[in-house]
Formats: structure tokens, C-alpha cells, sequence
């Protein structure tokens, strides 16, 4: 995490964690900046259980509820390692309903659609796909536990 952190940093790349991504993340839009959340994690109680392999995964929902909240435009963006150390990135605009709103079923919708492109690319490169994270490990139903999520370091 630290070696990944570090060489982030050394591209001009500010990392905001979970716990003070609030402001952070109003500033930045304020500033006409990128910002870039990480949403193929386990977000435990936190989340929103969206399709992710035929399997609910609790998934983050900041990106999803930030742009409807803003009105910003949502871009999913993949890379794919090519010959030679080159690299071909993808940018896609992913789709929102014109009578979408700030909702938890509008959340969920939205988060379901760039979940749902992940899966696609991993899909079609699956040899590129590397993953240490336990992706399904909060199931439907359980309890949030505050004291687990807030104390750990998240991107």
C-alpha cells in the first residue's frame, strides 16, 4: 500500500483517504479538479450491494452520490498493459438518467452501471486483473461496524 501510495505521489497524484474525503473532495471540484475514486473494494456495511460476478459485493458509493449530488459528469477509466511497456487507457462516459437523483435507489443504479463496466473489462482481460482484496467478504445483511471502517486507511 505504501510502495503504490508512494509512486501515486511521485506522478502529481494528491491521495485523499475515506476519512477525509468529504471536504477534500468538494475542494477539489471547487478547484475544477480530477478526482478519481477507487470503488472496486469491499466497503463493508458502508456500501451498496450491487451485482459484481453474479454475486452481491458491498460497493462504494461515494463516486455515485457525489455526482448526482453535483451534477458532474461520471467517466469510468481502465488501462490495459500492452507489448513493449505501453499502456492503452479507456475513458467512458458511463450514462445517467435525466430524472436521476440524490437517492439511495438513484445510488445504487449508478453504482451498478461502472460496476458493471469493471466486470466487463476484467471479462475481457482477465489475465490483467490482479486482486488481493476479499471483494465479497461483507454479505447482504450484516450489521455495519462503524469501528472497523473508520479506523483503517482507505483510497
Amino acid at each position: 500500500d505504501e510502495a503504490v501510495n508512494a509512486a501515486r505521489r511521485d506522478h502529481g497524484v494528491e491521495i485523499l483517504f475515506t476519512r477525509e474525503a468529504g471536504r477534500g473532495v468538494l475542494g477539489h471540484f471547487k478547484r475544477n479538479r480530477l478526482v478519481a475514486f477507487l470503488s472496486d473494494q469491499d466497503a463493508r456495511g458502508h456500501g451498496v450491494f450491487v451485482p459484481f460476478f453474479g454475486r452481491p459485493a458491498s460497493t462504494p458509493r461515494g463516486a455515485a452520490a457525489y455526482v448526482l449530488r453535483l451534477g458532474v459528469p461520471l467517466m469510468f477509466v481502465s488501462c490495459l498493459r500492452l507489448p513493449r511497456g505501453r499502456f492503452e487507457i479507456e475513458f467512458l462516459e458511463v450514462p445517467i438518467e435525466p430524472d436521476w437523483t440524490f437517492c439511495d435507489e438513484h445510488v445504487a443504479a449508478l453504482t451498478a452501471r461502472y460496476t458493471a463496466l469493471l466486470e466487463e473489462r476484467i471479462r475481457r482481460h482477465p489475465e490483467q486483473w490482479f486482486w488481493m482484496h476479499r471483494r465479497w467478504k461483507t454479505r447482504p445483511g450484516e450489521e455495519k461496524r462503524n469501528t472497523d471502517y473508520a479506523d483503517e486507511k482507505q483510497d
